[in-house]
Parts: C-alpha cells; sequence; structure tokens
C-alpha cells in the first residue's frame, strides 16, 4: 500500500499495488517505481515553467552541477511509451521521464523536495545558457564519478533499511 493524492486533491488516497497495476495511469507508475526501487519512498511527478521549457525541447539534461550529479544523477528517458522502464529505474537515477510526465524521487519527504528544486534550477541554468548560446561545462569526470559513487551508497543504505521496515536514514535523537 502507498499514498497517493495529487496536487489539487483535499487528501491523499490509500492504493494498493496491485490495484494500481490494473488502470495504466501515473499510479501505476508510482507504484512500479516503489516496488522496484527500495530507496524511494517518495515520488513528485511534474515539474516547474523551467522543466516543462527543458523538457518541451530536449529529452535530457546533461549534469552541469556536482549537486546534480550527487542528488539526482542523469536524467533518464524511459524507453517504454506507457511508463516506467526497469532500465531507466536501475541506473539509480532520481528523474525519470515516463511517457511524457517527469518522475522525481526522494529517499525521504524532504529530500524529494530538495530533489525538486534542484532539478528545477538544472533546468533553470542549462535552458537560459542553451539559448543564450553559453558554452555549458560539465564537473570533471572524477566529480561525477565521486558524486555518482556517493548517491549510490546512499540509496544500498536506504533500501537496505526500507527493507527491514525502518526509515531510508536513522533518525538522530537528541
Amino acid at each position: 500500500m502507498f499514498w497517493f493524492g495529487g496536487s489539487t486533491d483535499q487528501a491523499p488516497e490509500l492504493v494498493d499495488f496491485l490495484e494500481a497495476d490494473a488502470d495504466q495511469s501515473v499510479k501505476s507508475n508510482h507504484a512500479y517505481v516503489y516496488r522496484t526501487r527500495l530507496d524511494v519512498t517518495a515520488i513528485a511527478s511534474g515539474c516547474g515553467t523551467w522543466g516543462r521549457h527543458l523538457l518541451g525541447t530536449v529529452a535530457s539534461l546533461p549534469i552541469i552541477f556536482d549537486d546534480q550529479a550527487r542528488h539526482l544523477g542523469q536524467l533518464r528517458e524511459s524507453e517504454i511509451e506507457e511508463g516506467v522502464s526497469h532500465e531507466a529505474l536501475k541506473s539509480g537515477t532520481n528523474v525519470v521521464l515516463a511517457a511524457g510526465d517527469l518522475m522525481v524521487f526522494g529517499m525521504t519527504g524532504k529530500r524529494l523536495v530538495l530533489n525538486a528544486e534542484l532539478f528545477e534550477l538544472c533546468a533553470t541554468e542549462y535552458t537560459l545558457a542553451k539559448t543564450a548560446g553559453a558554452p555549458i561545462k560539465s564537473p570533471s569526470c572524477f566529480a561525477r564519478f565521486v558524486a555518482t559513487r556517493r548517491l549510490w551508497a546512499d540509496e544500498a543504505r536506504a533500501a537496505k533499511r526500507v527493507a527491514v521496515g525502518l526509515l531510508p536514514f536513522a533518525v538522530a535523537t537528541s
């Protein structure tokens, strides 16, 4: 079971994974992600103004910031038309374009909000630089490698904790 709600809904609804598979919609995409990636405990669909501009022109966003590599990974486009592909999810990315809908993942609700804001920032910077004809530099290969490895390590730790019924990260008590 998982909670699902739209931005205009009064309250979220509790959805069964099996029921979600039957309706071939955003809910079924969410159910598939939750089953496939145990580290993901929160998903947002859609994006802001600059994200829509970016996705309206290109379906990819190169890594332009080290924080982008550290928290989002590479934007992946799902190879299947109607939903999320396993290939897009197994890459460890936290941003997937599935059936024209952007999905941003988070290991916690707070991380989800930060990831969505980071994607919008990256989309803004990339779109403005691209339309202005400015050169777009990526972090060094080593910086991207280290950031990506740290992302994967965090995801693996979170998945192990969620698999045994714990929160993705230990909560500090004071």
